[in-house]
């Protein structure tokens, strides 16, 4: 055996059954903190490895050099999360670099659509058009479907997952509903004076749509999307003449969920 790798084994000697449990405790407590943080964000994106290290200086201080490298990595099976590691280009001295990025488990999808639009950004290439699946439905959601929201289980529930952030061409209105146990945007086409409004990506199994769209509520229901990329999907829209006058006009945010952060602040 190694003597570095001895050195490692033997050091647990030190600790016993109450040290172990005494720190799964602590590694809950530490765990539930840090998902209260990842909800409040997409993905984590830091770089895989601070900076690389010559097999001389392995050979110097192997375990404190092996830790620096697992400095941005080595809590992801601690705490149950998805990582994905991508090349980033290379350094000012001609070494490679790299970035992870993190989620919470069962977050690979998201990532890899992240991962996706990142590397074609740093080649400064075009993402290539979308080839549809036959077995799904890309929809778009722009009110309570999207994630974190009060009605993302829905979408969740019938094996929807997210594909991506985007946004509408710039002919929308993003219009707020009055009354409702839960709070509902409408996007409503607007050609002469429109703006353009977040929303997400998710695809359904084909399935699954027709008991998505008993569920919605009118003045809503499925039509077609222009994104600002110029690719149409299918998406949650209301015809404005089935708008409730009162209905509030916060395009202005450029979001749903910007618009429920105003409120909730104010």
């Amino acid at each position: 055996m190694h003597p570095v790798v001895r050195t490692i084994i033997e050091a647990g000697k030190a600790y016993s059954a109450i040290d172990t449990f005494s720190a799964q405790y602590q590694l809950r407590q530490l765990k539930r903190r840090c998902d209260q943080q990842m909800a409040a964000c997409d993905a984590l994106l830091t770089p895989t490895a601070g900076r690389c290290f010559t097999r001389e200086e392995l050979g110097q201080e192997p375990v404190e050099y092996n830790t620096h490298l697992g400095y941005y990595t080595n809590y992801m099976n601690l705490l149950d999360y998805a990582g994905l590691a991508l090349p980033a280009g290379l350094t000012t001295h001609g070494l490679p670099f790299g970035v992870t990025l993190v989620a919470p488990r069962h977050g690979d999808r998201a990532l890899l659509s992240i991962a996706r639009r990142l590397c074609l950004g740093l080649i400064d290439q075009p993402a290539p058009k979308r080839v549809g699946d036959p077995r799904y439905l890309d929809v778009l959601v722009c009110g309570a479907h999207m994630q974190g929201l009060p009605l993302n289980w829905q979408l969740l529930e019938r094996g929807g997952y997210y594909l991506e952030s985007v946004q509408t061409a710039d002919c929308y209105r993003l219009l707020a509903l009055p009354g409702g146990a839960i709070r509902r945007p409408a996007l409503v086409i607007a050609p002469h004076g429109g703006a353009t409004v977040g929303a997400e990506l998710w695809r359904l199994p084909i399935a699954t749509v027709g008991s998505f769209l008993r569920d919605i509520p009118a003045p809503l229901g499925l039509g077609e999307v222009t994104l600002s990329d110029g690719r149409r999907v299918k998406g949650f829209i209301a015809a404005a003449g089935g708008i409730d006058p009162e209905a509030d006009d916060v395009t202005q945010f450029g979001d749903w969920r910007s618009y429920l952060n105003h409120i909730g602040s104010a």
